[in-house]
């Protein structure tokens, strides 16, 4: 169950692309975001990518919500 705004994020790293599409689409469904790797190597690089433009932008809210409260 979703709790607030908060995004639901799940990775799926497999070599089979119509495996990844199959259950990317069920995941998607069910009010997942997806990310999806073909092996480890990719999983790592999205994983680094994604935490390069999602923890930025959680600092600013984080430091935009101490600011409110302070």
């Amino acid at each position: 169950e979703s709790t607030g705004s908060a995004r639901r994020v799940v990775m799926i790293v497999d070599d089979d692309r119509d495996f990844c599409d199959a259950v990317a689409d069920t995941l998607h469904t069910a009010g997942y975001d997806v990310i999806a790797a073909a092996n480890g190597a990719e999983a790592l690089a999205q994983l680094r990518l994604a935490l390069a433009v999602e923890l930025p932008a959680m600092v600013r809210a984080l430091n935009r919500g101490a600011g409110e409260a302070g």
